[in-house]
C-alpha cells in the first residue's frame, strides 16, 4: 500500500490508497444521494473554510478516512487508560477498517478483545450508520475547527464522564452536550497552547496568497495577540525567521512596525 507524499505527515492510514476517481465514486455513491437529517453532502463547501488548516487540502472522503483512523488511535489510547493497558494494543473500536459499505479494495478486520457479539457471516461489510457516525463526527470537528485528535479525545472523555462500562462509538461523539463541551475545551486549549498547521504549504517559501494561507496567518496572529508581549515577540521571531509561517508585511500591518525590532531582539 502506498501513501501520497502530502498525506505522509498523518502517518499511514487505511484509505490513503484511494485514488481521486475512487473518492469521487464513494462520495457520489454513499454521500451525495443520502437523505438524512444531517444533510451530509450540502455542508461540505462551508466546512473547507472552517476546518483545521492541515485538512483543507483533503477531499471529504479522505478526511473521513483520516478521522476514522484517528478515532481508532484514540480509542486504543483511552482503552489503555480506562480499561486495560495490556489488551489496548489489540483494541480498535471498530470491526472493519473500510468505512464505506461495499467500497472494494483491501479490507482488514480489526481484532476484537472485548466480548464478541454473535458470530456473523464471513463476508459481512460495514453498515451505513457506521459511515454516518464517522462522516458527521468529522463534519462537526471541521465546523469547530479542531484537529481530529483533539476533537475525538475531548468528545470521548466527555462521554466517559457519564458511563465507563464501554468506550463511546463514533455515533455518540456529536450530541449537543458533547459539541458544547468540545467547543469550550478547544478554546481553552488554544489559550494554553499555540496550535499551528504542519502542512508545508503554509510556510512562507510556498506562500502564494491563497485564502487558506491568509486565513492561517490570521489565525496565528490572532493567537499571538493573546500572549504576553514578551512571549509574543519571541514567537513572532520564531515564525518570521526560524520557522517562517508569517511575512513581515502581514505582521507590521497587524502589530505595527516596532514589533519587528522587538521580535529580532527576542530571538
Amino acid at each position: 500500500m502506498t501513501i501520497d507524499i502530502e498525506l505522509a505527515k498523518f502517518g499511514e492510514f487505511y484509505g490513503s490508497f484511494r485514488t481521486p476517481t475512487d473518492q469521487f465514486r464513494l462520495l457520489h455513491t454513499h454521500i451525495e444521494p443520502a437523505k438524512t437529517p444531517h444533510d451530509l453532502f450540502a455542508q461540505e463547501p462551508a466546512l473547507f473554510r472552517s476546518k483545521w488548516f492541515d485538512y483543507r487540502f483533503l477531499t471529504p472522503v479522505m478526511a473521513t478516512y483520516l478521522y476514522a483512523e484517528v478515532y481508532r488511535r484514540t480509542y486504543q489510547r483511552l482503552f489503555a487508560r480506562h480499561v486495560d493497558r495490556e489488551r489496548a494494543k489489540y483494541a480498535r473500536g471498530t470491526k472493519f477498517e473500510e468505512i464505506f459499505p461495499d467500497a472494494g479494495g483491501p479490507e482488514r478486520k480489526a481484532k476484537r478483545l472485548l466480548p464478541a457479539p454473535p458470530k456473523r457471516a464471513t463476508g459481512e461489510k460495514n453498515k451505513p450508520h457506521q459511515l454516518t457516525g464517522y462522516w458527521v463526527g468529522r463534519q462537526v470537528a471541521d465546523a469547530i475547527g479542531a484537529p481530529y485528535d483533539v476533537y475525538i479525545e475531548l468528545a470521548m472523555e466527555k462521554c466517559l464522564r457519564w458511563q465507563r462500562e464501554y468506550l463511546p462509538r463514533p455515533t455518540q461523539l456529536y450530541s449537543d452536550q458533547v459539541i458544547n463541551h468540545v467547543t469550550d475545551q478547544w478554546a481553552e486549549r488554544c489559550r494554553a497552547k499555540l496550535y499551528v498547521a504542519e502542512d508545508p504549504r503554509y510556510r512562507m517559501e510556498r506562500f502564494k496568497g491563497t485564502p487558506d494561507q491568509i486565513a492561517h496567518q490570521t489565525w496565528l496572529m490572532d493567537q499571538l495577540s493573546r500572549r504576553p508581549s514578551g512571549v509574543r515577540a519571541h514567537l513572532l521571531g520564531k515564525y518570521l525567521w526560524d520557522e517562517p509561517l508569517l511575512g513581515v508585511d502581514a505582521v507590521v500591518e497587524r502589530f505595527g512596525p516596532a514589533i519587528i525590532q522587538e521580535a529580532r531582539d527576542a530571538v
